[in-house]
């Protein structure tokens, strides 16, 4: 299910409190530094809510020990005292983090109001959200579920009173206080606005790598990005007709923070549907409450899955990024693609950020990309550089079609592992290669039954998407010299060989190898020749067999050490750059383009007829 928070709201409605209710709210806060240090201890007590439902992601280490199950009835269920110690010490990194002060002058001290805020949080879950939904002999084992629906329903409401009671308000007006809260980002004054947020604070609710995915419908598009440190208020996108008529506004679906070392960041996603296919769309992200906003960016949505046959749509297919080396020379050369010639769709066939489970590379990777992918839906399978940390980066990071709600300590929540999707008349699958769901890939396996039956689904509509590409990060031929090829290759031909076979699938796309190679039409070491080739250009009239293209050349150095050349592999050369793919009903283009200064080019077509393509 979808899920999530996100709501639609029109020009000039806004989510939350009416503001009729701001003036009691107000009256409250009187003194603007008073309300400043509570808009901290928001962040604060919203960072240590969203720890705790990591604590609580495991049962045996997190619900058994949070609740004293010992006690006498009365007092069963309450939260102990040895769990509120390991808050207290996740807690002092985040009031840190958020800058919440060691002191609050007239009101407790911060710490203390985080600490009984958590507090009331945890005994809220028992007592309000769960003793009412499931058996005692059940507790354990289904209140982490039920705590993060339960959590997410009733975060806002809740943090306020744990704020009115924490701070000795008179009264409990939680709207009042929330209205305050939210007035506090209306204030006219810049003082005002540099009192409440702190400056590294402000700086880090800034949003940033930005990126567009295609979702589970032509009619939507989602939109992530980051924030550093702070967490937003109201994370919200506005959109529109017009860069100045941002008339819609759509609020996050999900948000997902987690800390890593002495890296804390926060991923929004906000998926906008019903939008009208193939026309262009104006938009930006932000806060509502702290008014920070991004520039205005662009975006055209997906075509119909018929499209149209006078359009050219350019779909860019590259693989093993990364941040440096010849990242940056690669990712120009993409972002002058755009403005010269325009590109559709994005596809990188893992090894992403090349960040080996450091978030800091990710934000490196997320800052380099984004000369280009608030424009251009990106989308990606994780490779072998992307699986540390449960897969917390990719799975956190991205929003793509079958998204489930996230979950720092679940490897099979957030951004799917594997997917698929259709764009114009293509049929995607991203199938993982890494750590347990290459095990899922032998018989009887998940992602194996749920591959076959995507496949099957798919040839049932080749009249609709003729074409079939498959997207992994390792590949399944390949000729550079190591155990990658002589090893795994022939470890995931035999897994996956014969179903691509069987369900007609046309190309296949991967990585791993930096370098780029492209095979002849090929199975079992059988391959078959073109058809016919004319100004270099590889023709291909209904093919037996799939066409393997290599295309690890985003950027990382190039891998030269190769084996003898075996008669099914066409070209191969260590070089950087990225291919192009465009599809007609009845014909697939694809050709390779050099980012070096060496002039090097590779292409091939291949013809069928479009209603071809019934399972074996």
């Amino acid at each position: 299910g979808r899920g999530g928070d996100g709501e639609r709201e029109g020009e000039g409605e806004r989510g939350g409190v009416e503001d009729e209710e701001g003036g009691e709210g107000g009256a409250v806060f009187a003194d603007l530094s008073h309300r400043a240090t509570c808009l901290r201890c928001v962040h604060a007590v919203e960072s240590a809510a969203t720890r705790l439902e990591q604590l609580l992601g495991a049962p045996k280490d997190g619900i058994e020990q949070a609740y004293d199950w010992s006690a006498p009835d009365e007092e069963a269920g309450k939260v102990s005292a040895s769990f509120m110690a390991r808050v207290e010490e996740e807690l002092q990194k985040v009031c840190v983090v958020t800058n919440v002060p060691p002191s609050a002058g007239e009101v407790n001290s911060s710490l203390k109001v985080c600490l009984e805020g958590v507090r009331v949080y945890m005994q809220s879950l028992a007592t309000d959200g769960l003793n009412h939904e499931v058996d005692d002999d059940d507790f354990v084992h289904t209140m982490p579920h039920v705590a993060r629906e339960w959590a997410n329903e009733h975060r806002e409401h809740h943090i306020c009173h744990v704020l009115s009671r924490c701070f000795g308000f008179s009264g409990d007006d939680d709207r009042a206080i929330a209205a305050a809260l939210a007035s506090s980002s209306a204030s006219s004054t810049s003082s005002s606005s540099t009192t409440l947020l702190s400056s590294s604070s402000s700086s880090g609710l800034k949003p940033e790598q930005i990126h567009l995915s295609v979702g589970d419908h032509p009619s939507e598009m989602r939109v992530s990005w980051i924030t550093l440190d702070g967490r937003m208020i109201n994370p919200v996108v506005k959109y529109g007709l017009s860069a100045d008529n941002l008339t819609l506004s759509m609020r996050a679906n999900f948000s997902l923070q987690w800390t890593l070392g002495g890296w804390t960041g926060t991923a929004y996603h906000t998926f906008l549907d019903n939008l009208q296919l193939q026309t262009t769309y104006f938009y930006m992200v932000g806060d509502e409450k702290i008014s920070k906003w991004s520039k205005v960016y662009y975006f055209q949505s997906a075509p119909p899955r018929a499209p149209d046959p006078n359009r050219r749509y350019n779909i860019l297919l590259f693989a093993d990024q990364g941040y440096s080396q010849e990242a940056p020379d690669v990712a120009k050369a993409v972002k002058k693609l755009l403005e010269k010639q325009g590109v559709d769709l994005m596809v990188l066939a893992g090894d992403v950020a090349y960040a080996d489970g450091d978030s800091s590379k990710w934000d490196k990777w997320g800052r380099m990309v984004q000369t280009y992918s608030p424009y251009v839906p990106f989308m990606v399978v994780e490779g072998n550089h992307d699986t540390h940390h449960h897969f917390i980066n990719y799975r956190g990071r991205f929003a793509f079609p079958n998204y489930v709600v996230p979950d720092p300590f679940d490897e099979n929540s957030g951004s799917p592992a594997y997917y698929s999707f259709d764009y114009t008349n293509i049929h995607f699958v991203f199938i993982s290669m890494e750590k347990q769901y290459e095990e899922e890939l032998h018989p009887g396996g998940k992602q194996r039954i749920w591959l076959e039956k995507d496949l099957n689904r798919a040839n049932l509509t080749r009249h609709i998407t003729p074409w079939i590409v498959v997207v992994a990060h390792r590949p399944l031929y390949c000729t550079f010299d190591s155990g990658r090829c002589s090893k795994e290759a022939p470890l995931f031909r035999n897994l996956l060989e014969a179903i691509f076979l069987r369900f007609h699938v046309d190309v296949v796309l991967s990585g791993h190898n930096h370098m780029y190679e492209r095979e002849y039409p090929v199975y079992q070491g059988h391959h078959v020749l073109p058809s016919y080739t004319k100004g270099g250009v590889e023709t291909y009239e209904a093919p037996p067999y799939p066409i393997y293209a290599l295309v690890g050349t985003a950027g990382r150095d190039a891998d030269h050490s190769y084996i003898a050349k075996p008669s099914w592999c066409k070209t191969r050369k260590a070089i950087h750059g990225y291919a192009i793919a465009h599809a007609t009903a009845n014909t697939f283009s694809f050709e390779f383009f050099s980012t070096d200064k060496e002039d090097y080019s590779d292409a091939f077509t291949i013809i069928k007829d479009p209603y071809a393509g019934a399972p074996i």
